[in-house]
């Protein structure tokens, strides 16, 4: 999440705003159950309780890990948040780079598991 800040704090604060809207409403869309598989929600196939929100801003990408686990239905677990990493390199970079940011999403997911995140 720090680069995130990191990166707002380079834009306005008009900019600044939309972005917080933009995310603010996807994620209570994700919360309420309104939202679909598509282009903005996708399964980590890793872990079947993992999802990915996706936000494009220009070329900057940002991901939103999170938790919709069974035995709490009525609960979002907002996980991890991030900017996607496209290396110009190869596309196996871009790969790895994103399975670490979701391997750490999955650490903070099985820590809270134990103790239902705490709620």
């Amino acid at each position: 999440m720090t680069e995130v800040l990191l990166w707002m704090s380079t834009l306005t604060t008009t900019v600044q705003e939309e972005v917080v809207g933009r995310i603010l409403a996807l994620c209570e869309l994700a919360a309420s159950g309104e939202l679909h598989l598509g282009e903005d929600l996708q399964p980590i196939h890793r872990d079947p309780e993992l999802y990915e929100l996706r936000w494009n801003f220009g070329e900057t990408l940002v991901r939103q890990y999170h938790a919709e686990p069974a035995r709490l239905p009525q609960v979002l677990v907002k996980l991890h948040l991030h900017l996607k990493h496209l290396a110009t390199e190869s596309e196996s970079l871009t790969t790895e780079l994103q399975n670490q940011q979701i391997g750490y999403a999955l650490l903070r997911y099985r820590a809270g598991e134990r103790t239902d995140w705490a709620l």
